[in-house]
């Protein structure tokens, strides 16, 4: 649901150097558990290593891990992860996790069960970077019915976010200036100073999803899930510009983009998973759109072949489409009027 504003461009490559430390210990017992980190916060080329232990039956978990990661004249990444779970019972769970990473360079939760048929999830998110931070509260709950073959649940998320650029917020289509068209560094700064509103800015973000799950046969299932998301604040990419262009196609000069300051979505998603003899099979079909002009469908589907109790081989197939919305411009032509909002990303 949630993703949070880059800070600098990315432009990640091949890896040339990945050194990963892993620590694992467990308070009053021996189990040992591999973290792997977050999919979003690392390099996709990264790899940790995963130990598993499944023998202690003993209720408290302490895992740590140690990542670092180097790209030569590019990317330095270090993560550090902080794991305790802690068993209550055998239907409480809590589960706090801390991940510290830092990112420098060219750039590129816990379950309660209330009954048999009852089980809900809280979390809490905290989120930091250089000029961006993010702090969000979950909650979710499930019923279970019609003998565990139907299952609805009801999830809400709440996300608070402040974003304070650097050098500050540029003033949505206003020109960029550049040193070398001024005679002194206080008329450049002068200048400067005109295109920029100082201050932080905040958005906040409510989810909500509605999803019905049923078990067709004990081979098959079927899901469907509504989200709809409101947003509200500064959602201006402050670092993204447009190309003002004369007939010809060259660059005159750049503006900076300007988006709306409110934002509503919604979207559909279908969902059919099959076990074969030898895999398991699934399709999925999402719609979304908004109120910006923005719509999507995504078509996938995975096939997964079993070789052996060890082995297997899994095929994806993806296809992807989306209307821009209405705002969207990829440059503007210097006789054009631009209007309120004008953004050159889709």
């Amino acid at each position: 649901m949630k993703k949070a504003q880059d800070c600098q461009p990315k432009n990640i490559s091949n890896a040339l150097a990945t050194i990963a430390l892993l620590a694992n210990t467990q308070a009053q017992a021996t189990q040992v558990n591999g973290i792997q980190s977050d999919p979003g916060t690392l390099p996709a080329n990264n790899v940790e290593p995963v130990f598993e232990d499944q023998t202690s039956d003993q209720d408290n978990k302490i895992d740590a891990a140690m990542l670092y990661y180097q790209e030569q004249d590019r990317v330095t990444a270090a993560e550090g992860i902080f794991n305790i779970q802690k068993l209550v019972g055998d239907k409480t769970q809590y589960h706090g996790k801390l991940v510290l990473n830092t990112l420098t360079g060219s750039s590129a939760n816990g379950a309660e069960q209330w009954s048999a048929d009852w089980s809900s999830n809280h979390g809490v998110y905290l989120s930091r970077e250089y000029c961006y931070t993010s702090l969000g509260i979950n909650s979710g709950a499930e019923r279970s019915f019609n003998k565990n073959n139907t299952q609805f649940s009801l999830a809400m998320a709440y996300y608070y976010d402040t974003v304070d650029p650097v050098g500050g917020r540029p003033v949505g289509l206003s020109q960029m200036v550049f040193r070398g068209d001024y005679e002194t560094q206080a008329a450049f700064q002068d200048a400067f100073d005109l295109t920029r509103n100082q201050g932080s800015q905040s958005k906040q973000t409510v989810d909500l999803s509605l999803s019905l799950t049923q078990t067709v046969s004990r081979d098959s299932l079927v899901q469907l899930t509504y989200n709809f998301s409101s947003l509200n604040g500064y959602m201006t990419d402050p670092y993204k510009l447009l190309s003002v262009v004369d007939p010809s196609g060259r660059s005159q000069a750049y503006i900076y983009e300007n988006r709306p300051d409110e934002r509503y979505k919604q979207s559909v998603f279908v969902y059919n998973k099959n076990a074969l003899s030898y895999g398991v099979f699934d399709i999925s079909y999402r719609y979304s759109q908004d109120d910006w002009g923005v719509s999507s469908d995504t078509f996938e589907s995975r096939y997964r072949y079993n070789f052996s109790h060890t082995m297997y081989g899994q095929l994806q197939a993806r296809v992807y489409r989306q209307q821009a919305a209405g705002f969207y411009q990829p440059f503007i032509v210097v006789s054009e009027e631009v209007d309120n909002y004008a953004s050159a990303i889709e």
